[in-house]
């Protein structure tokens, strides 16, 4: 995932005028591959709270742990859709919890 700048925008695609957080990269068997989140999808919101851009969401799941169940706001293909994900566990090296 990355902060939308205007060369994700152009390559994927989405309005200018948009801000959050696009998905680049989707890994086989996850929560967000299981959820139907797809490359190209723009993360706007968490649970109802606005993502502008990486670090909003990443200050965002500081309240996620594995298990819980979150509803993502995503721009696809100018559709604003909202998308439920059960949140899995992480590799290690990627974990904000103990």
């Amino acid at each position: 995932m990355q902060t939308l700048n205007d060369e994700l925008r152009d390559e994927f695609d989405i309005p200018h005028w948009t801000d959050g957080v696009v998905i680049t990269e989707i890994v086989e068997e996850s929560s967000a591959q299981i959820a139907g989140l797809q490359i190209g999808d723009v993360i706007t919101g968490l649970n109802g709270v606005r993502v502008d851009n990486f670090e909003d969401f990443n200050n965002l799941k500081w309240d996620v742990l594995p298990g819980d169940e979150v509803v993502l706001d995503i721009l696809r293909h100018d559709d604003e859709i909202q998308i439920k994900v059960i949140v899995g566990e992480r590799p290690s090296e990627y974990r904000w919890y103990n």
